[in-house]
């Protein structure tokens, strides 16, 4: 699973080097305002049509994964699991919140 998301930051950061110098660390490159220095009006919409589909390829994905991770986990954290621990006069197992 990691693999498939470096290979999918790849092919995000590929688009969407098209459409600014400033690259996809500067917050203002997923704004549509990067593709402002183009100077004729259709190379303009189709850097913000790039970076539309990048965003929706983007956030397609991260639901993907979280819902792959969220069936991995049986719908709780590993974290959690791992913190809890059983009384031994009770028999009561305690988790933290």
């Amino acid at each position: 699973m990691y693999r498939h998301s470096v290979l999918t930051s790849s092919f995000l950061i590929f688009m969407l080097s098209g459409c600014g110098s400033n690259g996809m660390l500067n917050p203002n490159a997923w704004n549509e305002e990067s593709c402002v220095k183009y100077p004729t009006p259709d190379a303009r919409a189709d850097c913000v049509r790039r970076i539309k589909e990048a965003e929706a390829a983007f956030e397609k994905q991260k639901q993907a994964d979280e819902r792959r991770q969220r069936a991995l986990d049986g719908g709780q954290s590993r974290k959690a699991n791992d913190l809890c621990f059983t009384r031994q006069s009770t028999g009561e197992v305690v988790c933290p919140n």
